[in-house]
């Protein structure tokens, strides 16, 4: 006869049921939870699937959704004062202006107009570090040719017509020529002493760029070195901001001048890496598979030279803001051949740089005139959407995987001595172009354009005028960890009270600097 249970051998048995049932409740949740949610794990629902599809390609996975479940108008609800005001995102400043030259073909009011008339235009930068040596790209004929500076001073300093913009700029070659001033009509605007480019890459007329001017090429001048030792001394991370593209354009000898004389200035200890394109293949280039030699033979030399030193390139990617509409898309491919995903993510490969850095809020009029739909509403693409939809496509193309990446932002310099920006509305470009990226997106850190800078007799400041403090630079002044995230250009040649005097301000609200050589 069996030994009947005791109570305490009953109790045992049912709390041995209990925690089996219990075990088998809870993999019945996590077992449902899982099939819910494959791709986010047993953390949470995922988001609802418009979200993803509104600002994402099909064939992008849907895990990239914000894991709040928020949806587009909630990710965008910061930007909507930016994209309406007709400022911020929308009004977006020029990148870093290059000391070029521009010559109209027919006499023009330049100084007034900022641009030439209908007979077109010449435009001309230096591509040798000490600029004696000058591109030209012709808006008619579409052709690049190289000239002298004597070749340029021949067409244009003479006269008192308005016929060339930029002396101001470029002075320091010039000599004794200032301002606007013009040759004669009987003077030809072909420019003596034609020498044709090595390379003649086709492309549509430079101007028609919305907001992108060239830089020069990367040259020696004491002031690089005074910025490098300031920089340092504040502790400031220290980048060398040059761009090698106009150079290569120019013929292998030129290029590897201009490497040269990046390596030299790169040497600094203080130093700790290279931006050595800016706006790659955006315009200047024939095909992909010179973009991709270029970037192999730049990369090669910059890492035989400066081993330790980071390497990094910036770009534009159009078809990246265009989100769900394949027409945009289409039409972005069709503008700018050379700076699709699929060729961007090419020119990345096989390990020629450690950092991109990837300009958002351009090419406002190009995303405008293509729609999406937000929760089955057409919406236009703004800037802000599509600075949205350019990061959530950089993290599922997987570049934040394969290398840091980093954003340019062109939206917080202004033209007057002082910003015009109240503390609010410091405080909500500030969430919505760097806090934003950082916090809800692949973005280590945000490069703002510019410390200053003058193009055509204007001047850009991040900063007001005399380095006195705005409501934008007193927030990142007074957040250090943001702070640290911010990188700033710095023009050493173009300062508001000396190199040492603004380089101590900067680091009052960046990390990082981009010391732009010439």
């Amino acid at each position: 006869m069996k030994r009947p249970l005791s109570g305490t051998g009953r109790e045992k048995i049912i709390a041995v049921v209990g925690i089996v049932l219990a075990l088998l409740a809870t993999s019945i949740v996590v077992a449902v939870a899982e099939t819910v949610d494959p791709f986010g794990g047993a953390s949470g629902p995922r988001p609802p699937a418009p979200a993803c599809e509104d600002l994402l390609p099909p064939d992008a996975n849907p895990f990239l959704c914000d894991p709040n479940g928020k949806t587009p108008a909630e990710l965008i609800a910061g930007y909507q004062e930016i994209d309406t005001t007709g400022t911020g995102l929308v009004a977006v400043s020029p990148t870093v202006p290059s000391k070029r030259i521009t010559i109209c073909h027919e006499l023009s009011d330049l100084a007034a107009l900022g641009q030439c008339g209908k007979g077109g235009q010449t435009i001309c930068q230096p591509i040798d570090g000490q600029r004696q040596t000058w591109q030209c790209y012709n808006s008619k004929t579409r052709q690049y040719t190289t000239h002298s500076i004597s070749a340029i001073k021949q067409v244009c300093g003479v006269g008192k017509g308005r016929r060339c913009g930029g002396l101001d700029n470029a002075r320091a070659d010039m000599g004794a020529t200032r301002g606007v001033n013009s040759a004669p009509t009987e003077i030809p605007v072909a420019l003596p002493s034609d020498r044709p480019s090595t390379q003649a890459p086709t492309t549509p007329d430079p101007t028609a760029m919305p907001t992108q001017d060239p830089q020069p090429s990367a040259g020696e001048n004491p002031e690089v070195a005074q910025a490098i030792a300031a920089a340092s001394q504040q502790q400031l991370r220290v980048w060398l901001e040059a761009d090698l593209t106009a150079a290569w354009a120019a013929g292998r000898t030129v290029h590897a001048k201009a490497v040269a004389a990046l390596v030299r200035q790169a040497k600094s200890a203080q130093v700790i890496g290279v931006n050595f394109a800016d706006s790659l293949a955006f315009t200047g280039w024939q095909s992909a598979a010179d973009v991709r030699q270029f970037m192999v033979a730049t990369s090669r030399a910059l890492r035989a030279a400066l081993p330790g030193k980071r390497i990094a390139v910036s770009v534009i990617v159009p078809e990246l803001g265009c989100g769900s509409s394949l027409t945009c898309v289409t039409a972005m491919r069709q503008k700018y051949p050379l700076v699709t995903k699929d060729n961007v993510s090419g020119y990345l490969a096989g390990n020629v740089v450690d950092n991109i850095y990837v300009a958002t809020g351009l090419l406002r009029d190009d995303y405008a005139k293509h729609q999406i739909s937000l929760k089955g509403k057409s919406q236009r693409i703004t800037p802000a959407i599509a600075a949205e939809a350019q990061w959530l496509m950089i993290k599922a193309l997987g570049w934040d995987a394969i290398m840091p990446v980093g954003a340019r932002e062109y939206g917080f310099a202004h033209q007057t001595d002082r910003s015009t920006w109240d503390t609010a509305r410091a405080k909500l470009e500030l969430d919505t172009r760097v806090r934003g990226p950082i916090v809800n997106h692949p973005v280590g850190t945000v490069t703002l354009w510019a410390h200053r800078s003058t193009a055509d007799a204007r001047i850009w400041r991040l900063f007001d005028a005399g380095l006195a403090d705005n409501a934008v630079t007193e927030q990142l002044a007074a957040e250090p960890a943001l702070r640290n995230r911010v990188g700033v250009l710095f023009d050493p040649t173009d300062v508001e009270v000396g190199i040492a005097a603004d380089l101590a301000q900067v680091a009052r609200v960046a990390g990082e600097v981009f010391i732009i050589t010439r």
